[in-house]
């Protein structure tokens, strides 16, 4: 029973870890497009 909720636990951790460098990964593949589209943006009111 000890070891089950070791693994459970274990288990519950990597699943936290996977999501929240899921979500990491996905906030900065969602900030870089964003930053270079205001770069755009920015130049296209200059010119």
């Amino acid at each position: 029973m000890k070891i089950n909720n070791v693994l459970f636990t274990t288990l519950r951790f990597r699943n936290n870890e996977i999501i929240f460098i899921l979500t990491m990964t996905g906030a900065a593949f969602s900030i870089i497009p964003l930053s270079l589209l205001m770069k755009d943006f920015n130049k296209s009111l200059v010119n």
